[in-house]
């Protein structure tokens, strides 16, 4: 089957609104339009809700038939569109419902790091990609365990109850 034309992978279900903990002093920074994007660790929990597992099973079966793994995964995307975020604190004190224009994973390299750089003029991710060198460097992490995060692009407020 390596040769045989793959079938038209599953798109992944987008998430409406996502829910997401954040420290107030973040939020004051998107409200006075100092932070553009939102990152989240690559972990299990954020995979969980991040990654569509429909789309990740549709992959799977496709290489248990036979199919090529590579070619398999170079043609699906498993994470879900975010349409947008509502942020708020532990004690629901707060909010802040934002739009968010795209959203995705990255893996703290130049070529990521610099996308945000000059796509969204964000460097919050600067300090973090100097830190991994470095670890590379020292030999504390090789180039294949860089880590990950997830990002989101916050396109504009649309409701709050800060001030």
């Amino acid at each position: 089957m390596k040769n045989k034309e793959l079938p038209t992978p599953p798109n992944a279900k987008p998430i409406e609104t996502l829910s997401l903990i954040m420290k107030r002093d973040e939020a004051m920074r998107i409200v006075k339009g100092e932070k553009n994007v939102e990152f989240r660790d690559y972990s299990d929990f954020y995979c969980d809700r991040l990654l569509d597992d429909d789309v990740y099973k549709w992959s799977e079966q496709m290489v248990k038939k036979g199919y090529d793994k590579e070619k398999v995964y170079s043609v699906v995307d498993l994470q879900r569109e975010v349409g947008k975020i509502h942020f708020h604190n532990y004690n629901n004190t707060w909010y802040l419902d934002v739009s968010v224009s795209y959203n995705g994973n990255m893996t703290i390299d130049a070529d990521d790091v610099g996308f945000l750089q000059s796509e969204y003029g964000c460097h919050e991710m600067d300090s973090s990609l100097k830190a991994v060198e470095d670890d590379i460097r020292k030999g504390t992490i090789s180039e294949t365990e860089r880590p990950k995060a997830f990002f989101f692009v916050i396109d504009e407020i649309l409701d709050t109850n800060l001030s």
